[in-house]
């Protein structure tokens, strides 16, 4: 068991860096790296959602009720473009300009936490991955 995840990931995207360095930089340039604050929320969203291999209906709506359809669409499409060292990358580069404040973190957490757990559970993983970002932010 992964004891803290936000530590896993930021090596993750380290070594990464240092062994893929021309395959991400080629990524980056594939990537929309001008996100919003809103449709940054929408990847955090989508990528604790798909933690444990799916996004389900229940979890869409609970996003959609945090974000505009139009938002959620652009970005749904994007997100199922991305591989994880992507998404990893992203959070990355976004993390310093969004939710900088306790306060917008905290309300951050408080919506990733009520989309994974619209479905009425919450899975072992889906807590790691909430605690990764939450420990990454």
């Amino acid at each position: 068991m992964v004891k803290n995840l936000g530590n896993v990931v930021e090596k993750q995207v380290e070594i990464a860096n240092r062994q893929n360095n021309k395959h991400i930089k080629y990524n980056r340039r594939k990537m929309d790296n001008n996100l919003s604050k809103e449709e940054f929320k929408v990847i955090l969203m989508l990528y604790v959602a798909n933690s444990d291999g799916r996004v389900n209906l229940d979890e869409v709506r609970a996003m959609l009720e945090r974000t505009s359809p139009k938002v959620y669409s652009a970005i749904r499409l994007k997100f199922d473009k991305m591989n994880d060292m992507e998404v990893l990358q992203c959070i990355e580069e976004h993390k310093k300009h969004y939710f900088t404040t306790d306060e917008e973190r905290q309300e951050l957490f408080e919506d990733l936490k009520s989309v994974v757990e619209a479905d009425g559970k919450l899975l072992p993983v889906e807590e790691y991955m909430l605690r990764g970002i939450s420990g990454v932010m």
